[in-house]
């Protein structure tokens, strides 16, 4: 992507969510506010890949951020969030992300699965999210996530930014 022309940043998800979660356990308006002061860090705003374990935590992120230009979420999302030493599930509602991915339109969102042993399930998480979302919005299926199909999604995003 950087030879590409675009500025990388990288968030190790696992690191982050041990680290947020000190002292309480996570809730959507604290992820919102961390990404809020990482953004104030940025140079531009940002477009979001999220893959396996941060699928979930970038679509939550791109609901809640408005400054976030669009996302493209890679594998399972919703496993990710379901984490009860992590995240507040007091209230289960709150990170259902099929409740809130309507909320990243107009920003462009972009989902895909790759085929894998449990690309059943992955696929059926995914195509719910997508029929649940509003447009701009793209669903991809592939055998394995190459550069060219992130650079051709990164491209996509840009095209259909509001």
């Amino acid at each position: 992507m950087a030879d590409a022309g675009y500025n990388v940043f990288g968030l190790d998800p696992l690191r982050y969510l041990l680290h947020a979660n000190i002292n309480a356990r996570l809730t959507p308006e604290m992820l919102a506010k961390d990404m809020r002061e990482l953004i104030q860090m940025l140079p531009n705003m940002p477009i979001i890949v999220g893959q396996p374990l941060a699928a979930g935590l970038a679509l939550t992120w791109a609901a809640a951020v408005r400054r976030i230009r669009g996302v493209i979420a890679i594998g399972s999302a919703q496993a990710g969030l379901g984490l009860k030493h992590i995240f507040d599930l007091d209230n289960p509602m709150h990170l259902q992300l099929g409740r809130h991915i309507s909320s990243i339109a107009p920003r462009p969102l972009a989902l895909v699965v790759q085929r894998t042993r449990q690309r059943a399930i992955v696929e059926k998480e995914l195509t719910s999210l997508y029929e649940s979302s509003k447009e701009p919005k793209r669903l991809e299926k592939v055998d394995a996530l190459d550069d060219e199909l992130l650079l051709d999604l990164l491209h996509w995003l840009e095209q259909n930014q509001a």
